[in-house]
C-alpha cells in the first residue's frame, strides 16, 4: 500500500488505476465506454454543476482562505439574455448538447465561458451555498471531532503487480495516522441520505479504501446544499462496506475478463430479467 499527498486530483484521475467512478463507468455504461473513457480518452466525463459546486465546498472548507480566494472566482452577475457578442464568444459551447441561443441567460452563457477557458469560477448564488454549508460544517461538534488532526487529500494506491489490472487507487477527504477516514457529501436529499450511498455508491468507495488499506472506521459527513443547509457525520455500518465489497468484487471480475481478452463489447448479447422482489411476492401471496 502506498499512502502520500503528494499527487495532484489531475494524476490521480489520469492513473489508469481502478476507482469507484471508473468502476461506475464499466458497470452503468458497459466494457466498451470503459475502455473509451479510461483507457484511451474518449468521451471524457466533463465536471457536472453538482461536480464543480462539490470540489469548491471542499476546498472552501480544506484550504486556507488565501489559497481558496486565489482558486476559485466569482462570475459577473450579467443581467438579461445573450446578445450576440457574447454568443459569438461562446462559439460552438453547448449546453446539454445544444448550442446557446439569445434564450439563455447572460450570466449562464458568461459562465460557461469562464469555465471552457479552465477558470475554477462559480455563480453567486453557488458561493452562498458553499458559504451556509461551511457554516453548518463548523457547528457540527461531532463532524469537527472527526476530523481533527486528520491529513487531508491522501491518496491511497495498490498497484497489484502481478495482475493484468493496473492496480486500484483512492483519495479519501480525511485520513487519520490509525487508518480512520472521512469523506465529505454534498447533497440535496439530506432525508433520504442512506438512499443516496446507495446510488452514488459511496459505500463501495468506502470499501475500496478497506481493500487498501484494511478494515477500520469509515464515516461520511454528509452536507445539505439546499435550505436548512443541515449536517451529519454518518459513519458506515460493516454491512454497508460488505454490500460495497460485492459489488466492487463483481466489476473486478468482470474487468479483468476484459483485460486478459482484450476484448471491450458494448454490453452482455443477452440477459434474463427477473420481476421485481414485491412482484414476485404479490403473486406468491395469492
Amino acid at each position: 500500500m502506498i499512502v502520500t499527498r503528494d499527487i495532484s486530483i489531475t494524476d490521480y484521475h489520469a492513473s489508469d488505476r481502478l476507482s469507484t467512478s471508473k468502476l461506475k463507468t464499466f458497470s452503468s455504461l458497459g466494457p466498451m465506454a470503459y475502455r473509451a473513457r479510461h483507457l484511451v480518452a474518449e468521451n471524457r466525463q466533463e465536471p457536472t454543476d453538482a461536480m464543480i459546486l462539490g470540489q469548491a465546498f471542499e476546498d472552501l472548507v480544506q484550504l486556507d482562505a488565501a489559497t481558496f480566494a486565489a482558486k476559485w472566482t466569482e462570475a459577473p452577475a450579467d443581467e438579461g439574455k445573450a446578445d450576440d457578442a457574447l454568443l459569438r464568444e461562446a462559439g460552438e459551447l453547448t449546453v446539454d448538447g445544444k448550442p446557446f441561443t439569445k434564450r439563455h441567460g447572460a450570466a449562464t452563457v458568461r459562465l460557461a465561458i469562464m469555465r471552457s477557458k479552465g477558470v475554477n469560477v462559480l455563480a453567486r448564488k453557488d458561493f452562498v451555498t458553499i458559504e451556509r454549508m461551511a457554516a453548518s460544517l463548523d457547528r457540527n461538534a461531532d463532524a469537527q471531532a472527526a476530523i481533527k488532526g486528520a491529513a487531508t487529500q491522501c491518496s491511497l494506491i495498490d498497484e497489484w503487480p502481478l495482475d493484468i489490472i493496473p492496480g486500484i487507487q483512492a483519495r479519501p477527504d480525511w485520513m487519520h495516522a490509525a487508518g480512520e477516514t472521512i469523506d465529505l457529501k454534498s447533497t440535496a436529499a439530506f432525508e433520504s441520505f442512506d438512499r443516496e450511498i446507495l446510488n452514488r455508491g459511496m459505500h463501495s468507495q468506502a470499501a475500496i479504501i478497506d481493500m487498501i488499506a484494511g478494515r477500520n472506521a469509515r464515516s461520511l459527513i454528509a452536507c445539505e446544499n439546499v435550505w436548512p443547509y443541515r449536517c451529519q457525520l454518518v459513519e458506515l455500518s460493516p454491512a454497508w462496506i460488505d454490500v460495497g465489497r460485492a459489488w466492487v468484487d463483481e466489476q473486478i471480475a468482470g474487468l479483468r475478463v476484459c483485460y486478459e481478452r482484450d476484448e471491450w463489447p458494448l454490453c452482455a448479447p443477452s440477459r434474463m430479467s427477473q420481476p421485481p422482489a414485491w412482484a414476485a411476492r404479490k403473486v406468491d401471496d395469492g
